[in-house]
């Protein structure tokens, strides 16, 4: 999955019409699987209304919506395609939190609490994010690099992981960072 973030204070903003050019660049990079055409693409939204969020997800192809804000369980429900909601775990009593959810997205991301929407580089609590993970199919996120994801997937035993600036120098992509992380990830489903 490749994501793309439609908040616009992030650094990692993109514009909804730089999304598809984009994804039809990448087949020529990607390993796909046969018949598929562009990797799944994700949209990352924070607190954005149900309309826009649909509306780009149409405009830019996305397979998936990924909610990163205050968005209620109900709020799930207007989103026109499968929905990944980011939760914020500070104990486990917030472990309640997953049944509301779960009913209502395909994924549950996991995220470490921080006054800032995501892409912060903070380890989250991987004890709280494997009594999660016993629960439901969650993605892992917050402050995994290639030196930690590996351990990561071994303590927390997640459906999948996600990351942002764990694979970053000076704010922008590294391909070799990427490269290593994927291979960190792989090794681990040997």
């Amino acid at each position: 999955m490749i994501g793309f973030i439609f908040h616009e204070p992030s650094y990692r903003y993109i514009q909804p019409q730089q999304v598809l050019p984009l994804l039809q660049a990448s087949e020529r990079y990607t390993n796909l699987p046969e018949g598929q055409t562009t990797p799944d693409s994700v949209g990352v939204f924070v607190n954005k209304e149900a309309d826009f969020i649909n509306d780009i997800a149409e405009q830019a192809g996305l397979h998936f919506v990924q909610l990163h804000g205050n968005e209620t369980p109900e709020f799930c429900h207007k989103i026109k395609r499968p929905v990944i909601k980011a939760l914020h775990l500070y104990e486990e009593t917030d472990l309640q939190h997953i049944e509301a959810y779960q009913q209502v997205t395909w994924r549950l991301l996991l995220d470490t609490p921080t006054p800032e929407w995501g892409g912060t580089g903070i380890i989250h609590d991987w004890g709280l994010a494997r009594k999660a993970a016993q629960k439901s199919r969650i993605l892992l996120a917050g402050g995994l690099t290639v030196e930690n994801v590996a351990e990561a997937i071994r303590v927390v035993s997640p459906w999948g992981v996600d990351v942002s600036s764990g694979i970053e120098t000076n704010k922008q992509k590294d391909a070799d960072k990427i490269r290593a992380f994927i291979a960190q990830v792989r090794s681990q489903a040997e």
